[in-house]
């Protein structure tokens, strides 16, 4: 697919050592086990990364390392977020499907000094066991109920149809 579009993929080496900006770089950790060489790689890289960890094992080692605000977890369940916050993370992503079992507000009640993200789908057209990278574009509607609710950030792959929605177009 990436050659398909004339692109090519780097390796996190070549990143770090061409990489001149301070644009945050979220960076989706997919390991689930411990593992601090790892973590201390990254970290040592210098780039200003925000590892996304999907484990309280993953998220101990970048911890160790990195503060609570540069750390965002993607929480199994919002049932997690406590945990999660308890061990270090400062961002805390929520579904969108889960708004209708809790709100940013109430994981800020019991976990005050987090940020909470929010991965934004397009629920009209997809439905949560369907989902895919392809689906998770969020849409002006999500946007819009992330926003309402107080959200301090969305997640979402369509990025082009989110800054529109911030100049205010609506279509």
């Amino acid at each position: 697919l990436l050659a398909k579009n004339n692109l090519n993929v780097i390796t996190f080496d070549e990143l770090a050592a061409n990489y001149k900006v301070n644009t945050p770089i979220l960076l989706h950790i997919k390991l689930t086990d411990y593992d601090e060489e790892l973590a201390k790689y990254i970290v040592d890289s210098g780039l200003p990364v925000v590892p996304g960890v999907m484990s309280l094992d993953m998220l101990k080692c970048f911890a160790a390392h990195l503060p609570p605000e540069r750390i965002l977890a993607f929480l199994p369940s919002e049932k997690d977020a406590e945990a999660f916050y308890q061990n270090g993370a400062g961002i805390l992503r929520l579904w969108e499907q889960w708004l209708t079992r809790v709100t940013p507000a109430d994981i800020k009640a019991k976990c005050p000094n987090a940020q909470v993200f929010i991965m934004a789908c397009n629920l009209a057209e997809e439905p949560f066991a369907a989902m895919s990278l392809e689906t998770m574009n969020g849409s002006i509607k999500s946007l819009e109920k992330c926003q309402a609710l107080g959200a301090d950030g969305v997640l979402l792959n369509h990025i082009e149809m989110a800054l529109a929605w911030r100049r205010g177009e609506k279509e």
